[in-house]
């Protein structure tokens, strides 16, 4: 058994994608903060330090500043390719034990602790941080009506760009803001069409035309679809587009890369995870992630007492 079987990954939900990235998180494995390694992490903390003292961003310097205070945070290996995830985060009880970084995917010397990204790491940390925020408040998360109007307007934004806005008129426009808001429900919390149509009309009013909606409704009941990936065969269902789905996810893969490109289709956790760090000066996502920057900065605002809400645990089994 590992030391850190209690510890196994989580993600906020279901997707085909899961098996590989909770895979992957798994086989990131932590250098322990012991005798050893003193030298190793005294050196990665005062990396993190002293760009902390940059930025001015006082949520992100609060939180990570108690995250080093704790000795919680960790230089990994990842065993196998990791290229899909940038840390593992160490939860348990609901209570947050730990951050282990990927030295690899973060270019972190396992030697000395030297990094010449010592900026990614920082946004690897706060990354990490607001999973565990999400993951530990599950409940109230999927409530947050505000915040799934923020997230799902991302994801309909991203599918513009994806299409090309100039091949789609006003109509074909709204249609695909509520497939995206319907798929947005379905994939990332579990709902099933009815209550997605009610949610729709009695909390989604206030942003579609009503004609439109009642055309939608009654169009949807024949689609089966229910994954991110398959809003594409949903367009083409609904006959506003006419060409292969691959044409979208191989124009939404160059958007997005590899690792962008699994938050988008994964679990909720990673991909807020995304929308809130890709406006960061950090190597972590493209900036072709961004949408618009007033948008992220909303999803930041609604999820940042999520962070502050986080309790912790301690992990004796990485300080032996």
């Amino acid at each position: 058994m590992s030391d850190l079987d209690k510890y196994d990954p989580k993600l906020f939900n279901d997707s085909s994608v899961n098996p590989v990235l909770l895979t992957k998180e798994k086989n990131i494995m932590a250098i322990y903060r012991n005798n050893e390694s003193k030298e190793l992490y005294a050196n990665f903390d005062s990396q993190l330090q002293s760009y902390l003292a940059k930025i001015q961003n006082a949520n992100i310097k609060t939180y990570i500043s108690n995250m080093i205070s704790k000795n919680a945070i960790f230089i990994g290996n990842s065993v196998g390719k990791g290229d899909v995830l940038y840390s593992r985060v160490l939860l348990s009880q609901n209570k947050l034990g730990g951050i282990i970084l990927d030295s690899t995917m973060l270019d972190i010397d396992i030697e000395t602790g030297d990094t010449p990204s010592i900026d990614n790491c920082i946004y690897a940390i706060y990354l990490s941080l607001i999973r565990s925020g999400l993951l530990t408040n599950r409940n109230a998360i999927i409530q947050n009506i505000d915040l799934h109007k923020l997230v799902s307007s991302y994801i309909y934004l991203i599918f513009l760009k994806a299409i090309g806005q100039k091949m789609i008129y006003d109509k074909q426009k709204k249609i695909i803001n509520m497939i995206c808001v319907y798929i947005y429900f379905s994939h990332f919390l579990s709902y099933k069409q009815g209550p997605i149509l009610s949610i729709m009309k009695n909390d989604f009013g206030d942003l579609f035309d009503k004609a439109i909606f009642q055309e939608f409704s009654t169009s949807i009941k024949k689609v089966k679809y229910t994954h991110i990936k398959e809003i594409p065969n949903v367009l083409i269902d609904l006959n506003i587009y006419n060409e292969s789905p691959s044409k979208i996810y191989l124009e939404l893969l160059r958007l997005f890369g590899n690792i962008g490109f699994y938050s988008l289709i994964s679990s909720l956790d990673l991909l807020i995870g995304m929308i809130v760090i890709s406006k960061y000066p950090s190597e972590l996502y493209p900036k072709s992630t961004i949408t618009s920057i007033k948008l992220h900065e909303g999803v930041e605002t609604l999820i940042t007492k999520y962070i502050d809400d986080l309790q912790y645990i301690s992990v004796p089994e990485l300080y032996k």
